[in-house]
């Protein structure tokens, strides 16, 4: 799973294509040994809908200025380290 929501006892888990779903009811099986998502589909919808909206929040691309600029890149003259073999 890419994605995780949890609200109260409930934890949802999903891929980015909501293709493989998961629900577990956290406050009683912490090892998350028994999938619930057909069981209970009215949470398990209500979860997906947080996940995808939290999801489509997020930007496309990184922004630039999150990197640290304190370490160039390799393109900006960073010698790239040759590793050693060993024998």
């Amino acid at each position: 799973p890419n994605l995780a929501v949890q609200e109260g006892k409930w934890k949802l888990l999903l891929t980015y294509d909501s293709q493989r779903i998961e629900l577990y009811r956290v406050s009683v099986d912490r090892k998350e040994a028994t999938e619930l998502s057909k069981q209970y589909p009215e949470i398990t919808e209500r979860l997906k809908g947080l996940a995808l909206k939290w999801k489509q929040s997020l930007p496309r691309e990184p922004d630039p200025a999150c990197f640290s600029k304190a370490r160039p890149t390799q393109s900006e003259g960073r010698k790239v380290s040759k590793r050693r073999k060993v024998k």
